[in-house]
């Protein structure tokens, strides 16, 4: 199966973003497809993902993520 994560904050700071790195993990070991879709701001580290995993960056889209911080048009186009 092919899981795609959508996912815009950093693993250390737990909550959703702790549940889809070890929900990844485990579902790599099972044979699955599993690809991170994280919207980021310029400068901003890309957070290192479960061996397997593939993490698709797109850039929040300003001036409208002052508004809404998540906003990104490459996340839109991509799904």
């Amino acid at each position: 199966m092919r899981i795609l994560n959508i996912c815009a904050y950093t693993w250390a700071i737990g909550g959703p973003a702790r549940i889809i790195y070890d929900h990844t993990t485990v579902v790599l070991k099972l044979g699955h497809e599993v690809d991170i879709l994280s919207p980021i701001t310029p400068g901003d580290k890309v957070y290192p993902a479960p061996e397997g995993a593939r993490v698709i960056v797109c850039k929040r889209t300003t001036p409208i993520s002052r508004f809404f911080p998540e906003f990104s048009l490459e996340a839109w186009d991509y799904l």
